[in-house]
């Protein structure tokens, strides 16, 4: 049997999402939003499963199904923050975390327009990271279904989104001086913050998938580098002092971290090393914001 060989170059529609007003399941008539400028996609499906064994023999005698799992990892590169805040943002109603969220994509299989879909998605982390060259987004999903894929259009009357022209953020977008601490600025090659749900996926008995995929606590964690200019940051770090931090991504568009606590400071004197020196931390934050 001859079949076409595909590849990412040939994506049609590229990933695009839509918030759900019923859990699992994508609105009428979508109007479905780019998800950036994607990087990578790697979805995965599992089935969990019970192996028996019966006496009389040395071979496995059945395995049972009792259960599906999905989920999906997206790393992309935003022209704005309307995915990520979904990843960062307390449960507040439409735009954050309380919501679910239906993606879809087409790619080329075989020479057919293929739709691939994710539903009853939350993240599970995310994790913004900020250097010279980008900001680039790392969101896991757990989702209720990965349906079969389809050669035909699964939605009734959708509107899709087209390709985006804005320009992706890159650690040039925030103009000078992007990182603040207890209001006193600090360069800084790279900033990172990472934001855990802990989602707890509910399944009764009786259900092979997802009952419900829901928020628990929330865990931020930050990790920067900066050149090193006194001795302030290692002395927060020594007395646990929370302070207010804020990065500006882009004009409007800021991370705003209230009472972080530094809770590693490393640096190294490298005889062989032609680099000023740098600091590095770490540590975690009571909350955090990221505006629209």
């Amino acid at each position: 049997m001859s079949y076409a060989p595909t590849g990412t170059w040939n994506v049609l529609k590229k990933l695009q999402f839509i918030e759900e007003a019923t859990f699992g399941q994508t609105p009428s008539s979508p109007a479905f939003t780019i998800a950036g400028h994607n990087v990578m996609l790697r979805e995965t499906t599992e089935v969990s499963s019970q192996k028996y064994r019966e006496s009389g023999s040395r071979d496995l005698y059945q395995m049972l199904k009792t259960g599906e799992l999905y989920s999906f990892e997206l790393r992309y590169q935003p022209v704005n923050t309307a995915l990520v805040r979904y990843g960062t943002e307390l449960p507040s109603g439409a735009g954050t975390i309380e919501k679910s969220l239906s993606f879809a994509y087409t790619q080329l299989v075989n020479d057919a327009e293929t739709w691939y879909r994710f539903l009853g998605a939350r993240t599970d982390q995310i994790e913004i990271e900020i250097t010279e060259a980008a900001v680039q987004v790392s969101q896991n999903f757990l989702c209720k279904d990965i349906p079969a894929a389809v050669t035909a259009d699964p939605f009734t009357t959708p509107t899709y989104a087209g390709a985006d022209s804005l320009a992706p953020y890159t650690g040039a977008s925030s103009g000078s001086n992007p990182l603040s601490i207890n209001s006193v600025n600090y360069d800084t090659p790279r900033f990172k913050v990472t934001v855990n749900w802990n989602l707890e996926v509910i399944k009764p008995n009786g259900e092979t998938q997802a009952k419900f995929i829901l928020p628990t606590n929330r865990d931020i964690s930050v990790e920067f580098d900066t050149w090193v200019k006194s001795d302030v940051l290692r002395s927060d770090t020594k007395s646990l002092t929370a302070r207010s931090a804020t990065y500006t991504i882009a004009p409007s568009q800021t991370i705003t971290l209230i009472d972080l606590y530094l809770t590693r400071h490393s640096k190294s004197n490298d005889a062989g090393n032609s680099k000023h020196l740098m600091e590095t931390l770490a540590g975690t934050a009571k909350s955090v914001a990221v505006s629209a």
